[in-house]
Formats: C-alpha cells, sequence, structure tokens
C-alpha cells in the first residue's frame, strides 16, 4: 500500500484515526453524562413522589377517620331522632 512507504501518509492516517477515536471517546462521554443526569433526575422524581404518596396516604387515613366518625355521630343521631319520634 502506498501508505506503508509514505510516511507522511501514515501519519495522516493516523491523525485521522485518533480523531475519530477522541469523537468516539467524547460521544461515550456524553452519553454516560446524559445517563447519569437521567438517572439522578429519576432518583429525585422517585424520592418526591415517594414522600407525596407518604403525605397522601396519612392525608387518606386522616379524612377516612374523619368520615367514619361523622358517620357514626350520624347513625346516633338519627337514632335519637327515631326514640323522640317514636315517644310522641
Amino acid at each position: 500500500m502506498v501508505a506503508n512507504d509514505d510516511k507522511y501518509m501514515t501519519s495522516a492516517i493516523e491523525s485521522v484515526f485518533l480523531t475519530n477515536a477522541d469523537k468516539n471517546a467524547i460521544k461515550i462521554a456524553r452519553e454516560r453524562e446524559d445517563f447519569l443526569r437521567a438517572e439522578a433526575y429519576k432518583k429525585n422524581q422517585l424520592q418526591k413522589l415517594s414522600k407525596e404518596n407518604k403525605d397522601l396516604s396519612k392525608k387518606n387515613k386522616d379524612l377516612t377517620k374523619v368520615v367514619t366518625d361523622q358517620a357514626a355521630t350520624i347513625a346516633q343521631l338519627q337514632a335519637e331522632i327515631a326514640s323522640l319520634k317514636s315517644q310522641q
């Protein structure tokens, strides 16, 4: 081959190879950075959503207790109304 006999051609081919190798290394590094950034974002979102889920679960439990207490009060008042009606 011509490149084997010509040191300038060999040098140029090596430069092209190194440039492409550098581009590939940069591409891989960028892809890794993008991946790590995406993973950090997902982790952050998971933490936020987990906290929100915990807060909403507590709120739901509290509201369920309020509804249960109100239902018991309603049942008691209905019993009193029925008792008063039967006394008339």
